[in-house]
């Protein structure tokens, strides 16, 4: 019932009375109104029940969308793309593409490969995320599909065990057992074959199912090791103070004065080849020689025999004059002094200790001659010899011209050598400044000459980037010799690694050479083909190595172990075994592999392996008839400058000496001029073995003993 509203007091009465059953009547329809009215304006706004299936709703605004899509390179074939598991998408042609179905607004989207073109294998980046926009970034990258080749180890327990694959010139460096894999990947339906490249100290591994097709990734390339049982033993006899024995310069044994038997503590590889010697520097004290030292190994050998003698612990001094037509004065070491007045061989008479410097002067002209030693200056050792050659000429007198140059940065006594007038240059550092020299014996005219490093330094490395060239109408003010601090450990030798046409020599005062033939023109200059002179600093404890310094590259900026300065191979030097057969596994800061080192092959009394003057060059002859020089002496004047040579070489050798051309072959390569062998123009040069670890080359002035690694 209507609720009666009451009378307004200030109306009339008569009014109130008559106008009340009106006014509930408006009330009444009004109340009636309102929710039919209320009900038509929210079914006008979409605002009824949208989800029945009445009469008040479904008339919503669509949801926004965005499209997925962006670009496929390398393709060869057809890939099948996805995105979020489903609406495959086939695409057979580089290019834009995109998924026909969109995706609403906020919601995930994740692109991914279903099925792979033929003989690729295509990546893809930028793949996943939400949609807040239309995607075109997502990069599909196709390439030809690469398998990884390698298997397990098992059974190894010490040393470095280094396997090669010769098919893509890999290597890879293994410590410890487990899984492994070569660096290099191959393309499907490539053959491959792999082996020991280098045995582990004391142990012979063999690989399983070597060879093979690779038609997926290969993991059944095994490798098995044992341990060695073949012994190497023997008898000695003269022995008169402590030597040391080697077995293929490496595993190494110290027999005392008066030792009849010795037995080599770790067992070589079965099958494989061994090398009995003297260490060299014993060598010089007692004269011992080996028989029954070279063999194969394949049961116990217990024959070898070593006798040594007696050897003379001093050197005479001595040599030649050639051309004299009166007297001269000689002297060696700046004191004691001869006087010679006829040619022939002369020789001081006060003999020197081995292992002492000499240097042959000549103190007083004959008259109306000039007289010019060569060869005069070394150590004598006993594979030295009596060399000095005094040669006099007579007529106007020689024009000679002295030869010098400038340290700087030296802290610690300096000894140089000057090559051709046997000169002997002590340099004293004068409070960090820089400091001038001078050599005190002239040159003649057009002589070639090298300044040598006599020994480093204590504490520091010092280089000479340009240490000769040849005397002409002034004298020489520019052998500059640059000294850095530098304490090294011992690390020595010449490193290869496997398949790569590369050797670095290390030498123990801290100074590398390295050379390169890369053939690339990413490598900027020379296309990576040329040398590279730096010091090193390697700490054996932290097994770490910093390269400090270069003042050589002739390589390229961004090849070889020296790049833009700034992002050289420094990083970790784990070095395993001893001499021959040492390891060097070289892992620069972000490189993506280790560089895998072992030592060059190197024959005892043959011309097999890598040779040195000390000048900061070297030369490694190799199995095959190939060979890299490496030529670090910028002589421009008889263009000379500082390079590689990479080539061929054929001749007949025996254990004690030979008989080598230098001959062409395919990619042959010289970036050093006038220097190295191949300058020779084809013309033999003749070898003779001086013990096992030294070679006199008769195109040379110098005696080139073997680079073999420390232990």
């Amino acid at each position: 019932m209507d609720k009666v509203l009451p009378a307004p007091t200030n109306f009339p009465v008569s009014i109130q009375n008559k106008s009340m059953s009106h006014h509930n009547l408006r009330f009444s329809t009004m109340r009636l109104a309102v929710p039919a009215l209320l009900a038509a304006a929210l079914a006008a706004c979409g605002g009824g029940d949208s989800g029945g299936s009445g009469g008040g709703g479904g008339g919503g605004t669509p949801p926004v969308t965005y499209t997925i899509g962006g670009s496929v390179t390398g393709l060869g074939g057809t890939v099948v793309l996805q995105n979020n598991g489903g609406g495959n998408l086939s695409v057979s042609s580089n290019g834009a593409f995109t998924f026909p179905t969109a995706v609403n607004s906020g919601s995930a989207y994740a692109v991914t490969v279903l099925t792979q073109p033929a003989g690729q294998t295509c990546t893809v980046a930028n793949g996943s995320g939400t949609a807040g926009a239309n995607v075109s970034n997502v990069a599909v990258t196709c390439a030809a599909t690469q398998y990884s080749l390698g298997g397990t180890v098992s059974g190894l327990s010490s040393g470095t065990l280094v396997l090669k694959e010769d098919k893509s010139l890999d290597s890879i460096a293994v410590t410890a057992n487990g899984s492994y894999h070569f660096s290099k990947n191959v393309a499907p339906g490539s053959a491959y074959a792999a082996g020991v490249y280098r045995q582990p100290a004391g142990q012979t591994c063999t690989v399983a199912a070597p060879t093979g097709t690779a038609t997926a990734n290969v993991t059944s390339i095994n490798v098995s090791c044992v341990a060695n049982t073949i012994a190497i033993s023997g008898t000695i006899t003269g022995v008169t103070s402590p030597k040391v024995l080697q077995v293929n310069l490496g595993d190494s044994l110290t027999v005392n004065a008066g030792a009849s038997t010795f037995a080599f503590q770790n067992a070589v590889a079965s099958g494989t080849p061994y090398f009995v010697s003297i260490a060299p520097s014993d060598q010089a004290v007692q004269t011992c020689l080996v028989f029954n030292g070279v063999g194969t190994a394949t049961t116990n050998v217990t024959n070898v025999q070593i006798s040594c003698t007696p050897a003379d612990p001093t050197f005479a001094v001595g040599g030649t004059v050639q051309g004299l037509s009166g007297s001269v004065e000689l002297q060696v070491n700046g004191g004691e002094t001869i006087t010679q007045s006829s040619t022939g061989a002369y020789q001081f008479p006060t003999k020197l200790a081995l292992n002492t410097e000499y240097a042959v002067s000549v103190k007083t002209q004959p008259a109306g001659q000039t007289c010019v030693v060569t060869n005069g200056a070394g150590v004598a050792t006993a594979l030295s010899a009596s060399t000095a050659v005094v040669t006099c000429s007579s007529g106007v007198p020689t024009e000679t011209h002295t030869v010098g140059g400038t340290v700087t940065g030296l802290k610690a006594p300096l000894r140089l050598m000057l090559d051709k007038n046997n000169a002997v240059r002590t340099v004293t550092p004068a409070a960090g400044a820089a400091v001038t020299f001078t050599f005190p014996v002239a040159l003649a005219l057009d002589t070639d000459f090298r300044v040598v490093l006599l020994e480093q330094p204590t504490g520091q490395t010092c280089l000479i980037p340009h240490s000769g060239s040849r005397i002409a109408h002034a004298n020489i003010t520019d052998i500059n010799v640059t000294c850095i601090d530098n304490v090294t450990d011992s690390l020595s030798g010449t490193f290869t690694q496997f398949g790569g046409e590369m050797a670095v020599t290390f030498y123990p005062g801290g100074v590398y050479v390295y050379a390169s033939v890369e053939d690339d023109a990413a490598c900027n200059t020379n296309n990576g083909n040329g040398v590279e002179v730096g010091a090193y600093r390697y700490n054996a404890a932290a097994g770490t190595i910093t390269l400090v310094s270069n003042l050589l590259d002739t390589n390229g900026s961004n090849c070889g172990s020296w790049r833009n300065g700034a992002s050289q191979l420094n990083g970790t030097l784990a070095k395993t075994g001893s001499g021959q057969n040492q390891v060097l596994v070289w892992t620069a800061t972000g490189a993506a592999a280790p560089l895998v080192l072992v030592p060059v092959t190197s024959n005892p009394n043959q011309l097999i392996g890598s040779f040195t003057n000390g000048d900061g060059s070297f030369i490694v002859f190799s199995t095959g008839g190939v060979y890299l020089e490496a030529h670090a002496n910028h002589d421009p004047a008889n263009n000379a400058p500082a390079g590689v040579e990479f080539g061929c070489y054929n001749g007949t050798a025996t254990s004690t000496s030979g008989s080598i051309n230098v001959v062409s072959c395919s990619g042959a390569l010289d970036t050093d001029g006038t220097a190295g062998l191949s300058s020779l123009g084809g013309a033999a040069f003749t070898y003779n073995a001086l013990g096992a670890y030294a070679m006199s080359f008769s195109n040379s002035r110098y005696l080139s003993f073997r680079v073999v690694p420390a232990n």
